[in-house]
C-alpha cells in the first residue's frame, strides 16, 4: 500500500510484473508476507486486469495455472502477484490464500509431460480499488496466457457482473466487448459447474465402477457416473444428474477407450 501511495503521489504506473502459485498454508500475518510459503514448479501467467465499478470497485487479475510439466499432483494453496517498486526491485504486492480444507484445487499431473497442459485453472484476484488505483497499476501480461472457451464459459457462471445477466459471460467482440449467452452444458468432468463439491472417485474393482460428485458440507450427491466394461476399451456410461430440487436427468452412453499400461 505504501509502494502504491508513492506511485500515485508521483502521477507514475506501478507494474506488476508476474505471478506465483505455491502449496503452504499461511497462518496469519497475511498482509505482511514478503514471500510465499511453498513455492509450487507450475506454469502460471497473469492475464489482463479488469476494472469492475460497484460497491466498493475492484481490480480483477485473472491468474493461469497449468499442468503443463506436471508429473505428480500439486495442490495450489496461494497465489501471489510480484511488481516492480520505485527503484526496480521485486516485491510481493498481492498475496491470496485458501481457506478451510482441500477439495479440488489440486493439478493433476500432464498425461503427457513432454506435451502440453490438459488442466487449466484460473484464479480471479480480487484487489479493492478506486479508479485511479485502476489507471496506476499496469500488468505485464505474459505472452502466452490463455484460457478456453469452454472454462470461460465454466467461471462465467459465478463471475461478478455489472451489466449481464445470471447464465452470461463477456467475450470479445469485432467492436470490444458484449454479454453473450453461456451456451456450455454441465459436464460431469468439470468441477466448476458445482462450486462446494468434491469429486469421490474409488478404485476400480471388477467391470463397474461408480464416481460421484458430493456436496463439500453435507454430503449431498448431485451427479453419478456408473461405468460398465463391455468389452476391450468398450463401456457403457450411464449419467444422473441431480437437481437441487431432488429430480435427476439420466442418460447412457456407448463409448470406446484406449487403455494404458495401467488399465
Amino acid at each position: 500500500m505504501e509502494t502504491l501511495t508513492r506511485f500515485l503521489a508521483l502521477g507514475e504506473e506501478l507494474v506488476l510484473t508476474r505471478a506465483e502459485a505455491g502449496s503452504g498454508t499461511a497462518h496469519g500475518n497475511w498482509n505482511t508476507r514478503a514471500e510465499l510459503v511453498r513455492p509450487a514448479d507450475v506454469n502460471i501467467q497473469m492475464g489482463e486486469k479488469e476494472f469492475v465499478e460497484s460497491m466498493p470497485s475492484y481490480l480483477l487479475l485473472p491468474v493461469h495455472i497449468s499442468n503443463a510439466g506436471l508429473t505428480e499432483q500439486t495442490y495450489i494453496r496461494e497465489v501471489g502477484i510480484f511488481g516492480l517498486d520505485e527503484r526496480g526491485k521485486e516485491f510481493l504486492f498481492a498475496y491470496s490464500w485458501l481457506t478451510g480444507g482441500d477439495t479440488d484445487n489440486f493439478l493433476p499431473p500432464a498425461k503427457d509431460p513432454e506435451g502440453g497442459a490438459d488442466t487449466v485453472h484460473v484464479h480471479e484476484m480480487v484487489l479493492l480499488a478506486t479508479d485511479q488505483v485502476n489507471a496506476a497499476v499496469r500488468i505485464e501480461v505474459s505472452g502466452g496466457s490463455f484460457v478456453t472457451a469452454s472454462q470461460m464459459q465454466a467461471y462465467a457462471v459465478k463471475k461478478p457482473r455489472i451489466n449481464g445477466k445470471p447464465g452470461q459471460y463477456l467475450r470479445l467482440a469485432g467492436d470490444g466487448t458484449e454479454w453473450a449467452d453461456v451456451v456450455q452444458a454441465p459436464d460431469f468432468d468439470n468441477l466448476l459447474a458445482w462450486p462446494g463439491c468434491t469429486r469421490i472417485t474409488p478404485p476400480k474393482d471388477g467391470e463397474t465402477w461408480t464416481e460421484s460428485i458430493v456436496t463439500t458440507e453435507g454430503n449431498m450427491l448431485r451427479a453419478k457416473r456408473v461405468t460398465v466394461k463391455n468389452g476391450d476399451g468398450d463401456y457403457t456410461e450411464t449419467y444422473t444428474f441431480y437437481a437441487e430440487d431432488g429430480t435427476a436427468e439420466t442418460w447412457r452412453e456407448e463409448v470406446t477407450k484406449e487403455e494404458d499400461a495401467d488399465g
